[in-house]
């Protein structure tokens, strides 16, 4: 079962435990054509009430497979700072961020992750070297415009 139809199904149960907990990042030109799949996930999640899905989508324009707005390291820290301040109480989490900064950096500072697939970090290097900014995160797909 794919997660789409799994929500739709389950969401009076789950949705208070999910609902802005979910986040989908994808590149507008995926290699595998996944953009069209979360385009549509997109689609059905905002009709998912009671409560409201918000679920945070995000569009690198014209990035390939494996796009992210955040390198590695930043993901993984965002990741283990919401584990610390979710973790049960009296459990210790100071080894758990190290000498990570106290806030994380902001998406698309570095440019998109490192070690997602040899296009994107093609893709990366080829925008840094000619000066292009990072990838920017569009909340919906940009609209085709019609032919």
């Amino acid at each position: 079962m794919d997660i789409d139809r799994y929500l739709a199904a389950n969401w009076p149960r789950i949705g208070s435990l999910l609902a802005g907990r979910i986040h989908v990042f994808v590149g507008t030109q995926d290699t595998f054509f996944l953009n069209d799949a979360v385009q549509v996930f997109q689609q059905n999640t905002a009709t998912l009430t009671h409560p409201k899905a918000d679920i945070r989508f995000c569009y690198g324009l014209n990035q390939p497979h494996g796009f992210s707005p955040y390198t590695d390291e930043q993901l993984i820290t965002i990741m283990a700072r919401y584990m610390a301040n979710h973790a049960p109480q009296g459990v210790s989490t100071k080894n758990w961020l190290g000498s990570a900064p106290v806030t994380p950096a902001a998406p698309n500072r570095a440019g998109p992750a490192q070690d997602r697939g040899s296009r994107a970090r093609a893709t990366a290097g080829a925008q840094a070297q000619a000066g292009q900014p990072a990838p920017t995160c569009l909340p919906s797909a940009p609209a085709v415009p019609p032919s």
